[in-house]
């Protein structure tokens, strides 16, 4: 190989590779890496909060197998005044309704226990003749009818505009 064309493989004298220089570019850029560094983990810590508010609160609907279906809707916010409230659950289970922190009493509720259908519908002469305008807030407990109602009863709550 001719020596010229080792001459061209080696930098030029106008790049400075000296350690001084890459220190001081290393220098210049330690500052952005940083503040950048930084902005991503409180987008991390803020995208983190904002999945842990929506797993906590209950508006999508339950996980909970036991529970099959709501009505109205978890986070429904036009729902009619007299909507009746339906909690369907898996077969063989019980439950107790709590609207805006008032127990319904069992003689309102109708139970399709061939369905495993919990019913209230608002009307004269019941805990509530209709549900008034805003938003409100569904509490059931719920438990196997065959155990134990302090020891294998579960909790949810959902929310609901009126209209």
């Amino acid at each position: 190989m001719p020596t010229d064309d080792l001459r061209t493989l080696r930098p030029s004298a106008e790049v400075d590779v000296s350690p001084d220089n890459n220190d001081e570019l290393t220098y210049k850029r330690a500052p952005k890496l940083a503040r950048f560094a930084v902005v991503m983990a409180l987008l991390g810590c803020l995208v983190g909060i904002g999945f842990a508010f929506t797993l906590n609160v209950s508006e999508k609907g339950p996980e909970d197998e036991v529970i099959e279906r709501l009505t109205p809707l978890p986070g429904s916010e036009t729902v009619p005044a007299q909507t009746p409230l339906i909690v369907d659950l898996e077969y063989g289970y019980a439950v107790e309704i709590s609207v805006d922190g008032r127990p319904l009493p069992a003689s309102e509720i109708v139970e399709r226990d061939q369905l495993a259908e919990f019913v209230f519908t608002p009307g004269e002469g019941k805990t509530f003749t209709r549900f008034e305008n805003g938003k409100h807030v569904v509490q059931i407990v719920y438990w196997p009818k065959l155990g134990d109602k302090e020891r294998d009863s579960e909790f949810y709550q959902w929310t609901f505009g009126a209209v």
